[in-house]
């Protein structure tokens, strides 16, 4: 199944009603400022990309989304560097397999998605055996690597940003509270291997609220009970800083078990990823004051009113990277040297709705982030993001 180019657009779907042709983005992506030039180079037919999405199933309001964002790439881009055919991939290793099939059938030259990481891994050998890119949503560094790009958000870099902001203030004692997954294992990983800091305790918890409770109860063992305004001193060997790498309704249950366990932001400063945004919790004035590392909210913010008004609703969080990687595609493909590893992997990186980004030779993407504090029920910038990776240390 195809995507028709922006010359003849197919109509726009808005919960399956036709909606209008969206606004031209004034910021589509674009190379990340730098000394070098980019030529441009008008192919002589579009590049064929293929566009992995779950679009029967499960997930197919996910995939719908994300194929609205993409088709409003399509446009911003002016969609004549590239043909844009989207495939179901459905929610399954095995669909995945079936739709790389059927792209590398087809001539794609590049694939965008799939969307899960057990997906990415079923294509990863039969992509690279053909050559053919892959440029997929996930956060699952495990499945990067040799030709296979990962877009979606990594934790890496936000809790290493986000403890050196703490470590900023005065904060050099943290404590950790994450969920039992890959994301939060990482999340681990990283602020580990900080040099800097001392990690006074980890705890991982499952799916139940039993494991929850749990581990906030073993955790509040160790919290400070010394006002933060007292110094790294008096807490003693008690952490200062407490990193929860999780969102959505879960933030707003550990926050509940927090508070009933003594462990209180006068004493101990909460520490939180990109999962924080457009959380429920973020309105819980138990949080205040809460600090948060993630890309910047200024193009994101264009983007989700563009995409509102062109589908009639909000886009997905992950939309962005359905977004960037389809302008990425465009981007390239309008290039004198098109879409290859040399290009996707430019040390100086784009622009794209979450900052910048740039491909790093593992194959994950490395992004410059923005510090943010909670206030009011809002997430306000306190540490711009960068513009550049010109002496970027996150």
């Amino acid at each position: 199944m195809g995507c028709q180019s922006a010359g003849a657009p197919a109509p726009y779907r808005a919960g399956g009603v036709a909606s209008k042709a969206p606004q031209q983005i004034s910021t589509p992506l674009k190379p990340a400022p730098s000394t070098a030039s980019q030529k441009t180079f008008a192919p002589k037919s579009p590049v064929n990309v293929a566009l992995l999405l779950p679009l029967n199933g499960a997930s197919t309001a996910v995939g719908q989304s994300l194929l609205d964002a993409a088709t409003l790439a399509m446009f911003d881009t002016g969609g004549n560097a590239i043909k844009l055919n989207p495939i179901d991939s459905g929610d399954t290793p095995k669909g995945a397999e079936n739709a790389l099939r059927q792209a590398l059938a087809e001539k794609n030259t590049v694939v965008l998605g799939p969307l899960f990481g057990a997906q990415v891994r079923a294509i990863a050998p039969a992509a690279r055996a053909a050559n053919v890119p892959v440029i997929s949503f996930s956060n699952d560094d495990s499945v990067a690597g040799e030709g296979v790009y990962t877009l979606g958000l990594m934790p890496d870099d936000q809790v290493t940003q986000v403890m050196r902001y703490a470590q900023r203030q005065g904060i050099n004692a943290f404590g950790i509270l994450a969920p039992n997954t890959p994301y939060g294992k990482k999340a681990v990983q990283a602020a580990q291997s900080n040099g800097t800091a001392t990690i006074v305790a980890v705890e991982y918890y499952n799916e139940s609220q039993i494991s929850l409770e749990g581990a906030v109860q073993r955790l509040a063992i160790k919290a400070a009970t010394t006002p933060l305004s007292a110094g790294t001193a008096a807490a003693g060997n008690a952490f200062q800083a407490l990193i929860i790498p999780a969102g959505g309704s879960q933030l707003k249950t550990i926050a509940s078990l927090l508070e009933s366990n003594s462990v209180v932001p006068a004493n101990v400063r909460f520490l939180g990823t990109s999962l924080w945004q457009n959380a429920p919790a973020l309105q819980n004035p138990f949080l205040m004051g809460s600090v948060v590392a993630a890309p910047s909210l200024k193009n994101k913010q264009a983007f989700e009113q563009k995409y509102r008004a062109t589908f009639e609703n909000p886009p997905l969080a992950m939309g962005s990277l359905a977004y960037d990687a389809t302008a990425l595609a465009a981007l390239l493909a309008g290039t004198e040297q098109g879409i290859t590893p040399e290009s996707l992997s430019n040390p100086n990186g784009f622009t794209g709705v979450d900052g910048i980004f740039r491909f790093t030779p593992n194959g994950t993407a490395e992004r410059g982030l923005a510090v943010f504090v909670l206030q009011s029920g809002q997430l306000v910038e306190v540490q711009g993001a960068p513009r550049t990776f010109n002496g970027l240390v996150n």
